[in-house]
């Protein structure tokens, strides 16, 4: 397994480290290289050139590697698998990635392809005829009685520096929530400090073992979207990590983000400015109706959890060409 990145990164510790436990019980024998975790480039080369002599299949988690040697992988009998669960043939801006040869490459030359939703799948068909949905599976933990504090209605976002210009899109709704609603709070767990003028926000500092803690402190969880062709790579992954807290939600319902939320049912649909101000004022309204969509949302979570998803990775693993 050749994880991008180390446990701490979001993509890579749950689309690889954490499918590992789960697949050493369904009988693998995994042995995973990190290249973070190893002194030099060199001593990471070598250690992928020693798993490919010992395994029979070959895990690429969003790396890139040159086509030849997955083909070398193939030719001895190797099946390649490659997943991915971002418009990484993209940059941020919408213009093409200066990596792009490169994932085209490892995608023509892998066994079979994983991609996070049905845009990237689109994409990678484009170079692979055998392609798999398989979407980010999110933790689940049991469901816990919600309540709020009183004089206090708390939104949740969570997210890395790179997708806080999405919050920062509905800015202006959120200026005007805060103005019809005093209690409202916006709680960031990100990286860095966000600052919103006329928006009350709580920073929380992101850490792996208090993320989940934070981020069940509140009351709805948003996830908005930016219109564009990077963004439409999207999991949904942060409306899925609210979900599954069993909380209501309110999301763009761009790309992959309309079909994991109905609304009205586990949560709201926003795009504009207005749109986001009356979903918002809506969940703070009526709390009957909001914990309602949160049970629902916490049961449409479930489908992605990590045991349903492992079924099917596992199906991938044993029959994927």
């Amino acid at each position: 397994m050749l994880p991008m990145a180390d446990r701490q990164h979001g993509s890579s510790r749950l689309r690889a480290w954490q499918y590992i436990p789960h697949l050493e019980r369904a009988g693998f024998e995994v042995r995973a290289v990190n290249r973070l975790e190893l002194p030099s480039a060199a001593s990471y080369s070598l250690a992928v050139l020693r798993g490919i002599l010992w395994c029979d299949l070959v895990f690429i988690q969003k790396c890139f590697f040159p086509g030849w040697l997955l083909r070398v992988c193939r030719a001895m009998g190797r099946k390649v698998v490659y997943d991915f669960d971002d418009a990484i043939f993209l940059s941020p801006d919408g213009s093409p990635s200066p990596h792009v040869r490169r994932l085209e490459s490892c995608l023509g030359a892998a066994s079979c392809v994983i991609a996070g939703n049905s845009h990237l799948a689109e994409y990678a068909r484009r170079f692979n005829s055998s392609v798999h949905i398989l979407p980010t599976p999110v933790p689940m933990s049991p469901l816990a009685p919600r309540a709020r504090t009183p004089g206090r209605f708390v939104l949740g976002w969570i997210g890395t520096k790179s997708t806080v210009p999405d919050l920062e899109s509905i800015s202006e709704a959120l200026r005007e929530a805060s103005r019809r609603l005093p209690e409202l709070v916006l709680k960031v767990i990100t990286a860095e400090p966000v600052k919103m003028e006329g928006v009350r926000i709580e920073f929380v500092p992101w850490k792996l073992e208090t993320a989940e803690s934070e981020l069940r402190s509140a009351d709805v969880g948003i996830m908005p979207l930016r219109n564009n062709p990077f963004t439409l790579g999207k999991c949904a992954y942060k409306a899925l990590q609210c979900m599954a807290l069993g909380m209501p939600v309110i999301v763009t319902p761009y790309g992959i983000s309309a079909e994991v939320v109905a609304d009205g049912r586990e949560g709201l649909w926003a795009s504009g400015q207005d749109e986001w101000v009356r979903a918002i004022s809506k969940l703070h309204g009526y709390p009957e109706t909001a914990g309602q969509m949160g049970l629902a949302a916490y049961d449409r979570a479930r489908t992605f959890g990590v045991e349903p998803l492992t079924r099917r990775l596992l199906d991938v693993l044993h029959t994927g060409q």
